[in-house]
């Protein structure tokens, strides 16, 4: 899906609504083992190529979640029309 530049739902996803949500007890204990795993690599050519990995895939994630946020969030719109034009 398609959405164009500074359209309202993006606005929406950038002005901090999701980055403001809580992260679970599970994913704080998941980033704490993942810290403590890559602390315990020695060879720093590859610490650093696994930082930039690291970078680039939250960068790929984030597109993903923006993306998934928008539709979802049109999805919900367009229910949301569609239950109050019905005549019930």
């Amino acid at each position: 899906m398609e959405f164009p530049d500074n359209h309202i739902i993006e606005e929406l996803y950038s002005s901090g609504v999701v980055t403001n949500i809580a992260t679970s007890q599970e994913y704080k204990t998941l980033i704490g083992e993942y810290n403590d795993l890559f602390d315990t690599i020695e060879d720093n050519e590859l610490k650093d190529k696994l930082e930039k990995l690291e970078e680039m895939k939250n960068k790929l994630y984030s597109e993903t979640d923006k993306d998934v946020f928008k539709a979802g969030f049109s999805m919900a719109v367009k229910m949301l029309i569609e239950a109050l034009s019905t005549n019930v």
